[in-house]
């Protein structure tokens, strides 16, 4: 719906809510995990299609953000790490990378890490998310 306009003009910017999830995986989030993969790989494409059409398209990847996410599905979150981060330091992230045209930002940048090790080295990835997921 937004994108006729977007086109005509000439300029706009998507944004996209994936997930750290979405980029690793996520022990019994198996459907949450592909879901969100799902809008990265959506967003991925779009953002080569729309480029030359002067649309941005920016995919901000959260690590855990402190919301009522986990107590509405019916599990708090329990874990010391990762710790939440505020919405607002998402909010203010997805911001800065619109207003830079960038394509993704990771928040906490940190998490960056393991999406690298992952990409670079997926057996070793795999045998180490086993073990300390």
């Amino acid at each position: 719906a937004l994108l006729p306009a977007m086109r005509s003009r000439g300029s706009g910017h998507l944004v996209f809510v994936g997930s750290i999830a979405g980029r690793l995986g996520a022990p019994q989030e198996a459907c949450y995990a592909a879901s969100k993969a799902a809008v990265h790989a959506y967003a991925d494409s779009l953002r080569i299609e729309l480029d030359p059409v002067g649309i941005g398209v920016t995919t901000v990847v959260p690590g855990v953000v402190a919301t009522d996410f986990f107590d509405r599905r019916g599990r708090p979150y329990e874990r010391r790490f990762p710790r939440p981060v505020p919405p607002e330091r998402l909010a203010d992230a997805l911001v800065r990378a619109v207003l830079r045209d960038r394509a993704e930002v990771v928040v906490p940048r940190w998490l960056r890490v393991p999406m690298l090790v992952r990409a670079a080295a997926p057996q070793g990835y795999a045998a180490g998310a086993a073990r300390w997921a």
